[in-house]
């Protein structure tokens, strides 16, 4: 009896015709699957279809479009004079139907392709692969499954091949064919089943000759109809609310970032109402470099999305009301969570500068005026004494220090060593020993001709009477280095920390050193 209701292959009709599409649609897959004394064979294939097309869909239960069907060919028909002509057709038919996965069949090959979404889909939703996956990437920048390819079989996330439909306004046809066998003897009458309604069509049957090593076997054949989705405009977006004040009583106030439905009056909320948040709030971005880029008052991500921003302060940043409505719904939910009160917080003059008096100015942040300064730095020595300081091999590496480097966001140890790791990289590592060695002026001693690139540079800065803090900083940095940030923590990585930093903080450490540099270049 049970091998009965298997033949009837209910499970399989109630998973394809009935249940509500899964989040990833199988538009092709080939799965031969043994169980007991049974074998199931699975065939699933898609296509697409003008809208027109759906009412003539349901007339029968045969696949509109085979595998391997609807690949562009030259079809040949009479013209008005009964003459035969070649007439190049895009897909194959005359009825429109377009196939979702492209299948090929090469005579003489010794292995056919394996098949393939179409590049329409691709190309219609950005996608690019990684392995056996297409990934999207969302308004965000972040990237997420579109397109499985698996063993025998291609899923496609059901928001992805809805959009594609919606649109192109084409309704999507689903195939299946599934035969199960079975050794024992279906004691039920012949099976020949029809089933159809407006969204499917299958027809169940049992076969006269199953094949020698079965006794029983049933064929399913049918399809599935779905419509797209109307084409509308982009869906209406959601805004978040900020705090930009606090009341009487010291409670936060909100308002929301819709940049079209701010107040032109001065007196209230308008696009240019600062909106503060924790310096944090840029964690993520600089840890994800390839990505997004900080700059000296704006934040990218790639080619997708750009905030105005005034990261002149120590601790805080500020972006206007209206630019933070530009962003995507996902990153003004991930600012809302870094969000404070003004307090006594205040526009930096670099930034109300630019925004509001439409001056030029420089970055006044350590960070931005150390990397505005870098560059410069071997032309403006070059042209004093006459040599360069720095060498400039692994031009792509330094470019890629300067930009990772930052003072940081909190006190944790991670990011002090990050930030002096780079530093070093910049500096220390860049230093040239022999240029410096050839410019000392006196004789060294034997022992002096052993000293490292720092003690020498310290030596030539004595001899020409340049203030020595920026070598002493230089020191500092490759005494923590040596201890405990390039290689595996020493004993003496505490104690050092500790005379170095004396009664500052680690941002205020690393603040402070990069003054002093910023002071040594800019002299």
């Amino acid at each position: 009896m049970k091998k009965n209701e298997e033949l009837l292959q209910k499970h399989i009709i109630d998973d394809f015709f009935v249940k509500e599409l899964p989040d990833c649609i199988t538009v092709y897959s080939h799965k031969k699957l043994l169980k007991d004394q049974s074998k199931i064979e699975i065939f699933r294939h898609s296509c697409i279809c003008p809208v027109s097309y759906v009412e003539k869909a349901p007339e029968d239960n045969d696949w509109d479009l085979e595998i391997g069907h609807g690949n562009p060919t030259l079809i040949e028909q009479c013209d008005h004079k009964g003459k035969l002509v070649a007439e190049y057709s895009r897909y194959g038919n005359d009825d429109g139907l377009e196939p979702i996965v492209i299948a090929q069949d090469i005579p003489g090959a010794t292995e056919n392709p394996a098949p393939r979404v179409s590049e329409e889909l691709i190309l219609f939703l950005n996608l690019y692969r990684d392995g056996d996956t297409l990934y999207a990437i969302d308004d965000s920048g972040e990237a997420e499954e579109a397109v499985r390819y698996s063993d025998k079989e291609i899923t496609v996330r059901k928001k992805y091949l809805m959009r594609f439909i919606s649109a192109k306004q084409m309704a999507l046809l689903l195939f299946i064919q599934s035969t199960y066998s079975t050794t024992e003897k279906y004691t039920g009458n012949p099976l020949d089943k029809i089933e159809t309604d407006k969204s499917f069509i299958y027809h169940l049957f049992t076969l006269e000759y199953p094949g020698p090593q079965c006794k029983s076997a049933t064929r399913l054949i049918g399809k599935r109809i779905i419509l797209p989705p109307a084409r509308t405009e982009s869906s209406e977006k959601v805004y978040e609310k900020f705090i930009y004040k606090e009341d009487s009583n010291g409670e936060p106030v909100e308002i929301s970032c819709d940049p079209y439905n701010l107040d032109t009056n001065e007196t209230k909320p308008t696009y240019l109402t600062p909106i503060y948040f924790k310096k944090s709030v840029l964690e993520k971005y600089y840890n994800n470099p390839n990505k997004y880029t900080i700059f000296d008052g704006y934040l990218s991500c790639v080619s997708l999305w750009g905030l105005p921003i005034d990261n002149d302060h120590e601790s805080t940043v500020m972006a206007f009301l209206g630019d933070l409505g530009k962003l995507p719904n996902k990153e003004q939910k991930y600012w809302r969570s870094f969000n404070i009160p003004p307090s006594d917080n205040s526009i930096s003059r670099t930034n109300y500068a630019r925004s509001f008096l439409g001056e030029f100015c420089d970055a006044k942040s350590p960070e931005f005026e150390f990397k505005q300064l870098y560059y410069d730095i071997n032309n403006k020595w070059q042209d004093v004494h006459g040599w360069f300081l720095l060498r400039n091999e692994n031009v792509d590496s330094i470019e890629s220090d300067l930009k990772n480097f930052r003072i940081p966001l909190s006190n944790e140890d991670d990011e002090f060593k990050r930030s002096l790791l780079l530093l070093s990289k910049l500096l220390n590592d860049r230093l040239d020993k022999n240029n410096i060695k050839k410019h000392i002026s006196r004789q060294l001693n034997d022992e002096e001709r052993k000293l490292g690139s720092i003690k020498l540079l310290k030596i030539y800065l004595e001899e020409n009477n340049i203030g020595t803090e920026f070598a002493k900083v230089l020191e500092n940095i490759q005494l923590l280095r040596s201890k405990g940030v390039a290689h595996t923590e020493q004993s003496g990585y505490q104690e050092a920390l500790k005379t170095i930093l004396g009664e500052k903080t680690k941002i205020q450490l690393i603040t402070d050193t990069i003054f002093t540099i910023n002071n040594f270049l800019r002299c």
